[in-house]
């Protein structure tokens, strides 16, 4: 496995009750999606939660949904932290399994506007 230490790729959460909570925007390995993971759990041990949101179409897109969410966690007595992040390869792992679901249940996603499909020709 290879992990990516290049883009800034988790940001780090704690509430003074000992609650730690990590958000990483990780590539999905297909070269156009991203996903944002959400780990929390208490300091010092495995998360006991976990959230994946996405696909995400760009990184910036991921990032604005972290700003987001980061914005909610302050209200409720979190605060960024420049701690170190713990719980990347869980995060890997999960990214790794949305991947696998993915690729065994292939689905178009290709916008067209309105609903109108693009004509085809039919060979017959």
């Amino acid at each position: 496995m290879k992990l990516n230490y290049d883009a800034q790729t988790v940001q780090v959460l704690m509430r003074d009750d000992g609650r730690r909570v990590e958000l990483f925007v990780m590539d999905q390995r297909d070269g156009v999606t991203f996903a944002l993971v959400a780990l929390s759990g208490p300091r010092g041990s495995m998360p006991d939660r976990q959230r994946c949101m996405g696909p995400f179409h760009s990184r910036e897109q991921a990032w604005g949904a972290v700003a987001a969410l980061i914005s909610s966690l302050k209200a409720e007595g979190f605060v960024t932290a420049a701690d170190q992040k713990l719980w990347e390869l869980v995060a890997a792992r999960l990214v790794r399994e949305i991947r696998e679901k993915r690729d065994a249940n292939d689905v178009d996603t290709t916008f067209v506007p309105l609903g109108v499909l693009p004509e085809q020709d039919d060979a017959d």
